[in-house]
C-alpha cells in the first residue's frame, strides 16, 4: 500500500523541496545583517530532544534492519555480497523491518528540520549539508516508490544495505549532535569523537559505491539483479558527490 500511495503522491517531495529552498534563502536574507541583523533563537531543549529522538528512532531502525543485513536470508555473511545487492528477501518486507524502512523514506522529510533549526539559531548552513538533505529526500522517494532494489523496496536486499547504513551512522551521529545541546561538559565530550562521526560518514559513501557499482556490473553481465539500471547509477552520483563533500569536509578540519 504505502509504496503504490509513495508513487502517487510525487508532488510531497516536489513541494518540500521547494519549500525547503524557499526556506533557505528567506531565513538567510530575514536573519542577515541586511535585515537588521535579527536576533538568533536559541532553542536549546529544543533542538536537543530533536536530536536525541532522531537518533532513538535511528538505532531502533537499526537493529531490525542491520541483523538482516547481516544474518538474513540473502544477508551478506550468510549468503554472500551478490546475494545481499540483487536477491529478493521475502521477511524483509514484512513486520518491524518493513516498517522501518517505509519510515526511513518518511524521515527524510522530517530531517529537513535540521536546516530550519540551524538557520534560526545563526548557525552556519554548508552547500554539503543542504544539497545532502534535498538530494536524498528525492532519491529516496524515487527509488521506493518505483519498487527497485537499490531504492529500498522491502522485498529488495539491496535497499537494506542503504537504510542499514544510514540507520546506524545517524543513530550515532544525532546523538553526537545532541550532547553539542546538552552543556558544556557533554559537549567537550562529544567533541572528542567528531572526527570518528565524519570517518563514518565517509565508510558509508564509500559502501554505498560499491554496492551500486556492483550491481550496474551484474546487470551488464546479464546475471538477475533486483535493480533498475538508471536508479542505479542515480544512486551512485549521488554517493560519489557525497562522499567527496565529505572528503573536503574532513581534509578541511582533520588535516
Amino acid at each position: 500500500y504505502w509504496t503504490r500511495w509513495t508513487a502517487n503522491h510525487w508532488e510531497i517531495p516536489i513541494a518540500a523541496a521547494t519549500l525547503y529552498l524557499l526556506m533557505i534563502a528567506t531565513l538567510k536574507l530575514t536573519m542577515g545583517p541586511r535585515n537588521g541583523g535579527r536576533k538568533a533563537l536559541k532553542l536549546t531543549r529544543v533542538v536537543l530532544a530533536w536530536n536525541f529522538f532522531l537518533s532513538a528512532f535511528s538505532i531502533a531502525g537499526m537493529c531490525y534492519t542491520v541483523p538482516l543485513l547481516l544474518f538474513g536470508e540473502s544477508g551478506v555473511l550468510t549468503a554472500g555480497w551478490y546475494a545481499s545487492v540483487c536477491n529478493s528477501a521475502a521477511s524483509y518486507g514484512h513486520g518491524y523491518p518493513g516498517m522501518f524502512v517505509c519510515l526511513f523514506i518518511y524521515s527524510k522529510l522530517a530531517e529537513l528540520l535540521d536546516t530550519f533549526f540551524l538557520l534560526v539559531r545563526k548557525s552556519p548552513v554548508i552547500f554539503l549539508h543542504w544539497y545532502h538533505h534535498l538530494t536524498v529526500l528525492l532519491f529516496c522517494w524515487h527509488a521506493y516508490s518505483a519498487r527497485i532494489g537499490t531504492g529500498l523496496w522491502a522485498r529488495i536486499g539491496t535497499g537494506l544495505w542503504f537504510a542499514a547504513m544510514n540507520y546506524s551512522v545517524h543513530g550515532i551521529m544525532y546523538a553526537y549532535f545532541g550532547l553539542t545541546q546538552a552543556g558544556d561538559g557533554p559537549k567537550n565530550f562529544a567533541k572528542r569523537f567528531s572526527m570518528l562521526i565524519t570517518t563514518l560518514q565517509l565508510t558509508q559513501m564509500v559502501f554505498g559505491i560499491a554496492v551500486t557499482v556492483s550491481s550496474v556490473v551484474y546487470l551488464s553481465r546479464g546475471l538477475p539483479c533486483y535493480v533498475s539500471l538508471f536508479n542505479s547509477l542515480l544512486g551512485l552520483g549521488m554517493y560519489a558527490s557525497y562522499f567527496v563533500l565529505f572528503l573536503q569536509l574532513f581534509l578541511s578540519h582533520y588535516v
